[in-house]
């Protein structure tokens, strides 16, 4: 027969070993709430873009092209019935062709002499034979004197100069003497360029000025 003394000893035992097991015993911590974890925010960073830059635009505008000048007719008294020389010559502002006269014959019956500028009509002909001329330059006038004296008392032609030029100037290209015959002169005048062209009367001569563009 167990006696009472030893039970009381034994449950002692078994009630302290209880107590250390679960004392022992570990217990997990209970996790954090998800709605307590701040969150963070990842913007992706672009790299800035400049503006596109357009290419520079010229502010200067293109010169126009000269306009020509608009031709005036002439018709003047001239210094004399008799034409002797035809001169060339070109300044910094305009090229020059200058007809020259010499005295004026005694009681001529042909009337007073004359001198007319005007555009020439194409074709350009020799009076005579009808021959085409080549006239060099863009534009070509026609240079008449009328009531002329072609020769003096004794036969001797009164112009006995060139009968064509061909001077290399800016403007003044071309001249051909086209008539000559019963009172009347002709020159066809081929010049380059839109200058005015001008006719003046300086004593004994008479000067058509081809400006320069």
């Amino acid at each position: 027969m167990t006696h009472p003394r030893l039970i009381a000893v034994g449950l002692a035992v078994i009630a302290m070993l209880a107590a250390a097991c679960s004392a022992t015993t570990t217990t997990s911590e209970p996790s954090p709430d998800d709605s307590t974890i701040p969150s963070v925010s990842i913007v992706p960073t672009v790299a800035p873009t400049s503006a596109p830059t357009s290419a520079p635009t010229s502010s200067t505008a293109p010169t126009p092209a000269p306009a020509a000048c608009e031709f005036v007719p002439h018709d003047d008294l001239l210094p004399s019935d008799r034409f002797t020389d035809i001169q060339v010559s070109s300044t910094a502002s305009g090229d020059q062709i200058r007809f020259v006269f010499d005295d004026p014959s005694i009681g001529n019956p042909g009337g007073a002499p004359r001198g007319t500028l005007s555009i020439a009509p194409s074709p350009f002909t020799f009076s005579g034979s009808g021959a085409e001329i080549d006239m060099r330059g863009q534009h070509v006038l026609l240079m008449r004197f009328e009531h002329m004296s072609l020769s003096n008392d004794v036969g001797q032609e009164t112009y006995e100069g060139p009968r064509e030029v061909e001077p290399d100037f800016p403007a003044l290209r071309h001249a051909v003497l086209f008539d000559e015959f019963e009172g009347i002169v002709g020159w066809y005048v081929g010049y380059d360029g839109p200058g005015c062209a001008t006719l003046a009367q300086d004593g004994s001569s008479v000067t058509l000025t081809i400006a320069h563009q």
